[in-house]
């Protein structure tokens, strides 16, 4: 038996509907009739779509409008049971009963429907709140560190945004120009032949205007601006301000200006330069210019060879190896290349070419293509090969003057001691016989054979002094103690000092440096005042070389004959005061220039000279 459920009373729809207008926060003057029941529900799924459109409209309010639809729900629960009870009191009728229950399931189901909907554009709209924050905070980011001037203007001018970027290019702070008018600020001018009136009807128009301004302020002078202006636009359509972009292009375009100034000067320098071929080429040896060098050295016009590939210069032989192939892929690996050899003019004659091929790239090292330089070095190569020419024939007339000098030397010496001993002979046999004259005339004859045999002796060293012979390492220290040894008679006889600092160990002839030494310090002893001589030897290192002084104080040299001395068989006394070869000097000067270095000499005459010459420390 069936249970009896309560006596619905028709007050509790009115009751429900109240409580439906107190969750959607209205108020109604005319409240829907409840006469009957299904009046009851049309007025209950009202109030509901309107708590629906009230949700979607009321985002801040969303918390409390999921918490209203719960209500809501346990209210229509409580309806559903009353009105089911008092169907089932009023009639007997089960399909009735089951059509009504069918009704508010599918009520039901549409209200959790409608609350899950809800629920998930609640979450989305939480998930667009985040997303909008984000990128607030990103464009505010932006905004503050963007590169360019970004300034915003209300419909009135008033200044309502100044980013970090103008303050830095305006001088003023973004404190001091807020609510400003712009003009306050800055000064525009539209360069000619542009208007402010062309400007401002073209933002009009379009939205949007760019271009060159010429602007300043009070604490900027003028600078050169690209302006970019759009204009400002609420929900509705409506104009409420202008967004200013700017960039100071000053720097810039004085920076191309002084680039274009300086590719004519590079153009004009490179196109009149007619000794060098100056080519450029394109990553692929395609030829993209050509000065007169080129046309000088090569013989083809510029419109000749524009666009074609360098190889054309190339003989057939290098181009079938691929020769210019290969020399633009050294240059692109290693960035230069160099290299010498037979290129082809436009008349098909040849020429010997200094090659230097260099890559040039950009800025994220992309190979842009290449500059190619070529020398014409013919007439440098045949007189380099004059010279060889020359040398080998001077190398071999050197031998030959060397063996000459050696057989004559001993040819020559052995006449001179026959004739030296003949005379002396003659003195002995006939002393008693010969008056005085004719023993003078004997003593010349014997000086006489002998000076010729110093000379003879001089000359021989002379021409030894270039003979190849492999160098070694000298202590100059005791080679100096050799040379005194070998000139202590002399040293004795003339009271003469000689001191030396610390000398180095060098590399060399040891035999002809020691010759050196010891003709300078001869020359000293030799060439001396009343004094006794006093000698100083000292040396120091200047770039490569090795710089020697050897110091005296005799006699000087008058500056007219410092240069004269060093020539062979130059004399500036009599041998009776002085007697010599006159070749100590010329030896000294060729020894030194066998060890790549100078000499010459600083004197005061009566006072003294300082011989100074270098040799090369490697």
């Amino acid at each position: 038996m069936a249970m009896k459920p309560e006596k619905y009373k028709p007050a509790s729809v009115k009751a429900i509907l109240n409580r439906i207008e107190k969750l959607i926060g209205t108020n109604h003057k005319q409240q829907t009739p409840v006469s009957k029941d299904s009046d009851g529900l049309e007025a209950i799924s009202l109030r509901l779509t309107e708590l629906t459109r009230t949700l979607e409209s009321r985002e801040e309010k969303l918390n409390s409008d999921k918490k209203r639809l719960a209500q809501l729900m346990d209210l229509l629960l409580d309806y559903a049971i009353a009105d089911f009870s008092k169907k089932a009191t009023l009639s007997g009728n089960g399909d009735e009963i089951d059509a009504l229950s069918a009704g508010l399931n599918a009520l039901g189901e549409e209200l959790e429907y409608s609350f899950e909907t809800q629920k998930k554009y609640a979450e989305e709209l939480r998930f667009s709140n985040h997303l909008l924050t984000e990128n607030k905070e990103k464009i505010q980011a932006l905004f503050d560190n963007a590169p360019d001037a970004i300034i915003a203007v209300d419909s009135a001018f008033r200044i309502t945004e100044w980013n970090s970027a103008a303050e830095l290019m305006y001088g003023f702070t973004r404190s001091e120009v807020i609510g400003k008018r712009a003009s306050e600020i800055i000064t525009s001018e539209h360069p000619f032949p542009y208007s402010s009136k062309q400007a401002t009807r073209q933002l009009n128009g379009a939205g949007i205007w760019s271009g060159e301004l010429i602007q300043s302020t009070s604490r900027k002078e003028k600078m050169i601006v690209h302006n970019s202006t759009s204009i400002l636009k609420d929900v509705h359509g409506n104009a409420i301000g202008y967004l200013g972009v700017n960039r100071d292009l000053t720097q810039l375009r004085k920076t191309k200006e002084e680039l274009r100034e300086s590719e004519t000067r590079y153009y004009l320098l490179v196109n009149e330069i007619v000794d060098y071929a100056i080519i450029m080429l394109d990553p692929s040896g395609t030829i993209l210019s050509w000065n007169k060098g080129a046309k000088k050295i090569k013989g083809y016009n510029e419109q000749e060879v524009i666009g074609k590939n360098f190889s054309m210069f190339y003989t057939d032989e290098e181009k079938n190896e691929h020769v210019p192939e290969k020399i633009l892929d050294e240059a692109r690996k290693n960035g230069k290349y160099n290299g010498t050899g037979w290129r082809i003019r436009k008349d098909k004659s040849r020429f010997w070419a200094d090659v230097t091929i260099t890559k040039l790239t950009d800025s994220n090292e992309e190979l842009k293509g290449f500059v190619k330089i070529t020398r014409d070095l013919s007439e440098r190569r045949r007189v380099e090969e004059e010279i060889i020419q020359k040398s080998e024939e001077l190398e071999r007339s050197n031998t030959e003057l060397e063996q000459f000098a050696y057989v004559a030397s001993h040819d020559l010496q052995e006449p001179l001691r026959m004739i030296t001993s003949y005379v002396q002979l003659l003195e002995k046999h006939y002393k008693d016989k010969l008056d005085q004259d004719a023993h003078d005339f004997i003593n010349f004859a014997v000086d006489g054979a002998r000076r010729m045999q110093t000379l003879i002796y001089s000359l021989l060293e002379y021409s030894r002094i270039n003979r190849v012979k492999p160098f070694e390492h000298i202590d100059l220290d005791d080679t100096l103690d050799e040379v005194i040894k070998d000139l202590e008679l002399s040293i004795n006889d003339s009271h003469a000092k000689i001191t030396w600092d610390k000398l180095p160990v060098i590399y060399g002839d040891k035999i002809l440096i020691g010759q050196l030494f010891l003709n300078l310090i001869a020359n000293a002893i030799k060439f001396r005042r009343q004094a006794p001589p006093e000698i100083h030897i000292s040396c120091k290192k200047k770039n490569n070389f090795y710089h020697f002084s050897v110091s005296d104080n005799g006699i000087g040299i008058k500056k007219e004959y410092c240069e004269k001395i060093f020539i062979i068989f130059q004399r500036l006394h009599s041998k009776d005061k002085y007697p010599g070869t006159g070749i100590g000097l010329a030896i000294c000067k060729k020894i030194v220039e066998r060890h790549g270095g100078t000499i010459w000499v600083e004197s005061d005459l009566n006072k003294g000279s300082v011989f100074q010459f270098t040799i090369k420390i490697n």
